[in-house]
């Protein structure tokens, strides 16, 4: 019991982590003017993220687009070339959160990327 009272605030983060990236893919698919229901955005968002789980080059290059396109023409999404800017928008948007945030982190951390990138070699 003690430690699912623990766990209560990693659900509610996870959560809300979840509805965030949700309401800033739904707005882009406002702004790109593609008209698609918040259930399907919500499916195609989760099958998005399962799809990340194969393997892919660095960043998921290509990846990343293709899982995109296939999950949201298969939802409905007719009009290919809105869809692909807003792929390409949000990927640079993820990737670009991602290095954000990992510099902050270092900089937290007092780690630099030169040590974060160091490959130590044992027993060698």
């Amino acid at each position: 019991k003690r430690q699912s009272i623990k766990s209560l605030p990693i659900i509610f983060l996870t959560l809300l982590i979840w509805l965030a990236h949700l309401g800033w893919i739904y707005y882009t698919f406002q702004a790109f003017n593609i008209k698609i229901s918040l259930l399907a955005l919500s499916l195609g968002l989760v099958l998005v993220t399962l799809g990340t789980l194969v393997p892919s080059p660095p960043a998921y290059l290509g990846t990343f687009e293709a899982l995109w396109l296939g999950v949201f023409l298969a939802l409905g999404v007719s009009d290919i070339k809105r869809l692909l800017s807003l792929i390409l928008l949000a990927h640079l948007i993820n990737v670009g959160l991602v290095l954000i945030l990992g510099s902050i982190s270092l900089l937290f951390l007092g780690l630099s990327f030169r040590e974060v990138l160091k490959v130590k070699r044992i027993g060698v």
